[in-house]
């Protein structure tokens, strides 16, 4: 049983990035901000997420309030790379100039790959006989989908603020 949930796990996850690739980046960027919606961000309410410009954007894709109120805004950057990719440190870094631009202290940055990660740079200078541990952390049962993400990682903004990686 076990073994079916897996295999059937591996076909969705890649059908799931089929489409993703295939979709028209302006539609990945409003998914991206319906699915925050989803969230429960901005209240849960798809109207308080508003895109920015298709060109000329300022590196900022789209902007969610936190909550029902409005009190706090979180910038999106929603990118569709090739899975064989790796967004490291230069996209995060134009990412973080785009928040201080925008006076922003949070920020989500979403990818259809990878992160590169210190382990991955560090297993290129190395002289390790065996690849680093790439096993996701430990699971809950009943942790939503999108914390089940082994490459969730946070963003600390300069001023405070923090993005969450899926």
């Amino acid at each position: 049983m076990a073994s079916a949930h897996k295999v059937m796990n591996a076909a969705l996850r890649d059908d799931l990035q089929g489409l993703l690739q295939a979709m028209n980046p302006i539609r990945f960027e409003r998914l991206i901000l319906d699915l925050l919606a989803a969230m429960g961000y901005g209240g849960g309410d798809l109207s308080n997420g508003r895109m920015t410009r298709a060109t000329g954007d300022g590196g900022i894709d789209g902007v969610i309030d936190e909550d029902a109120l409005g009190l706090d805004a979180i910038y999106i950057q929603a990118k569709r790379y090739d899975p064989s990719y790796k967004v490291g440190r230069p996209d995060l870094q134009r990412f973080g100039g785009s928040l201080t631009g925008e006076g922003a202290t949070k920020g989500v940055f979403v990818t259809t790959s990878n992160f590169f990660t210190r382990r991955d740079q560090l297993y290129r200078t190395s002289p390790a006989p065996h690849p680093p541990d790439q096993r996701p952390a430990p699971r809950r049962p009943d942790d939503p989908v999108w914390r089940r993400r082994p490459c969730a990682q946070h963003l600390h903004h300069q001023h405070g603020g923090r993005g969450l990686f899926l």
